[in-house]
């Protein structure tokens, strides 16, 4: 008799796949959800690793890679694109205005503002470099986390195709 797993993103996860693959509407946010919150735990992909085996429906596993390398997909791309808009506006903002605030700076001690100006001018640049610097490192973490959900979503990928269907034994993890 097959042990009842209990309640956790992956068996919702499983639920949504078996109406996606009997033709069902489901809400792709919270197919993305589940997929991220299984992707990120050892437990929970061997929860789903499990729920698959004791569903034993072939589709099942068809239309799981095919979402988990559509989310692999997305993640390494947003990853990719978010580097790009990094890389391109990124440092050249941040040398910009650090060169604004030195500028205001210099121009303050050797008089060529007035303090009424300077000070603002000070301020404002430095609260300007202070703001692309947080938004730099925003983007750095979320260009990671993306890249760390598509990896994830790729390893559990792999190991579906490793598994057999015939297969008793669960396949070796690929991650911890």
């Amino acid at each position: 008799m097959a042990k009842d797993l209990p309640r956790s993103a992956a068996t919702a996860l499983v639920a949504l796949v078996q109406k996606i693959s009997l033709r069902e509407e489901v809400d792709e946010a919270e197919l993305t959800q589940l997929i991220e919150a299984v992707c990120q735990t050892p437990q929970e992909r061997s929860t789903l690793l499990m729920a698959l085996r004791q569903a034993n429906d072939p589709d099942l596993r068809v239309v799981l890679s095919d979402r988990l390398r559509t989310f692999a997909t997305q993640n390494l791309s947003n990853s990719e694109g978010l580097a790009g808009r990094d890389s391109a506006v990124g440092p050249w903002m941040q040398g910009f205005t650090g060169s604004l605030v030195v500028l205001a700076l210099g121009s303050t001690l050797t008089g060529t503002l007035s303090p009424v100006v300077a000070v603002p001018a000070v301020l404002i640049g430095t609260a300007t470099l202070g703001l692309i610097t947080w938004l730099r490192l925003r983007n750095a973490s979320r260009r990671s986390a993306a890249k760390r959900n598509g990896d994830l979503a790729g390893d559990l990928l792999k190991t579906l195709a490793d598994i057999r269907p015939d297969s008793a034994d669960p396949p070796k993890s690929n991650r911890n």
